[in-house]
């Protein structure tokens, strides 16, 4: 196998293939030359880096002389194949195919690759050469933003429905916890997705979830490991809401949000109200630890799952004394004063 130095594959890389010797073809990838047909079958699109998969080479002799030699093909990385050259002894007029089991590594991305098949072979003592090449392409879902390993909150607001988690978690009442990436776990269909926007009476900044619901019930969380500074006062601040429900679907007994520090309980409201519901827990016996925050949502206690999408409206840890809110009379104050002054 021939394997090339990894280019980014761009019209760059079509240029370059246009180059190859021997007159190869894209699409379909069919090239003769020297009573010679060599051929690559289209492949299904590559949509997993580790997937495994043959790549076939046609060779038909279409001379009226026996052809004899080698094939050897030619890979980008990081695709790779454990099959070296093959060899070949075709009778004319005869077709013979072969195979290499071809796998896209890891740091594989959306674009599309090349695949050279390259015939070596002698024509009355000359050495010779056919060369096919096939474009494949690979659609792979980009890589999630990095998370560092620890986050280190500083004074002022954490949002951490802007921060991924750096564990996802899903806790089967019948099973034990394990992690899922994705968003959504395909075997319970549990789900949680930061990086939202939710308007349950305001909008805001939000987590979406809903606990497991496939195959049993269980508990899905997010799990961020904080350093706190040395300062306090810190609090735990969110709003809890559930999804409206259709006519025809039915109706949500409500979500339990669940905070957990280091695997411990802190904190634990039910609701099925449609409408933030502020929650708050003063974290500041844990100034100046590394702790692991964890905030789970289960399906309460009936374990009736119907409905149960919830969101966490701007989920953050504030450092230090909080701004207080302006009252309402000085706001509208201010705001006449506004309008005044601007006339």
């Amino acid at each position: 196998m021939t394997t090339f130095t990894r280019l980014l594959p761009t019209l760059g890389l079509l240029a370059l293939l246009a180059a190859a010797t021997s007159a190869p073809a894209f699409s379909p990838a069919i090239a003769e030359a020297y009573g010679l047909r060599v051929e690559i079958p289209e492949l299904a699109i590559w949509t997993a880096a580790d997937e495994a998969r043959p790549v076939v080479v046609r060779l038909t002799n279409t001379s009226a002389e026996p052809r004899t030699g080698t094939v050897a093909l030619g890979l980008l990385e990081p695709f790779s194949t454990p099959g070296g050259d093959q060899p070949f002894d075709l009778p004319a007029g005869q077709s013979v195919d072969l195979s290499w089991p071809v796998t896209p590594g890891a740091g594989v991305y959306t674009a599309l690759y090349p695949v050279h098949a390259t015939a070596s072979f002698a024509v009355a003592g000359a050495a010779r050469q056919t060369h096919a090449v096939l474009v494949t392409e690979v659609q792979v879902p980009p890589p999630p933003a990095a998370t560092p390993a620890v986050i280190v909150a500083d004074q002022g607001p954490l949002n951490l429905a802007m921060v991924m988690p750096q564990r996802v978690l899903v806790t089967p009442d019948n099973g034990a916890e394990r992690e899922f990436v994705g968003g959504n776990d395909a075997t319970t269909r549990a789900d949680f997705r930061p990086r939202q926007n939710s308007d349950r009476g305001g909008q805001r900044q939000s987590i979406v979830g809903h606990p497991p619901w496939t195959g049993g019930t269980g508990s899905v969380a997010g799990e961020w490991r904080i350093l706190l500074p040395q300062i306090t006062p810190i609090t735990f601040t969110t709003g809890l809401a559930i999804r409206d429900s259709g006519p025809n679907e039915g109706v949500s007994d409500g979500v339990t949000f669940r905070l957990r520090v280091d695997g411990e309980p802190v904190l634990e409201h039910h609701t099925d109200s449609k409408v933030w519901v502020d929650l708050e827990q003063d974290l500041s016996a844990y100034a100046g630890r590394e702790i692991a925050l964890r905030l789970e949502l289960d399906p309460g206690p009936e374990r009736n799952t119907s409905s149960d999408s919830a969101h966490l409206g701007a989920p953050q840890i504030f450092v230090g004394p909080r701004p207080q809110a302006e009252p309402a009379e000085a706001k509208g104050a201010r705001a006449a004063s506004a309008l005044v002054a601007a006339r």
